[in-house]
């Protein structure tokens, strides 16, 4: 096999092994987060309408902040050359931790649209986030 070749295959199978880049890492943690926070902004969605209740909507939001946690966890793992794009990634990791974190531990009871705002604007920052590592 022509040495070309064999570097090819070499780089494939670290790839697939998940032996990626700092850019694998921080998009995949972001894009887990932002599943986390749709997940949760439409529980608070269907929870504001009276289609969902309280317990349910308990559950959901502590589970998408376990997700995000794990999400954060991930990337501080993760053996990270760029730094610049890490920082990137754990700014709004943190900011989606933050905001789901207040949320529960308010309570789905206390549940406003303002709460459900909130939640718009971070899947919002997500997408930018998001954005600028593809870049």
């Amino acid at each position: 096999m022509p040495v070309g070749r064999r570097w090819l295959a070499v780089a494939a199978c670290l790839l697939l092994a998940g032996c990626g880049t700092a850019e694998d890492a921080a998009i995949s943690t972001v894009q887990d987060a932002r599943s986390a926070v749709v997940v949760a902004q439409q529980a608070v969605r269907l929870r504001l309408d009276t289609r969902a209740t309280t317990p349910y909507t308990q559950v959901v939001l502590d589970d998408s902040l376990d997700a995000v946690g794990d999400a954060e966890q991930e990337l501080r793992d993760a053996a990270e050359p760029d730094i610049t794009r890490t920082s990137r990634a754990r700014v709004v990791l943190n900011d989606a931790n933050t905001v789901l974190d207040e949320l529960a531990d308010a309570g789905a009871d206390q549940l406003s649209k303002a709460d459900l705002d909130r939640l718009t604007d971070l899947v919002t920052r997500l997408d930018a986030t998001l954005a600028e590592l593809r870049r």
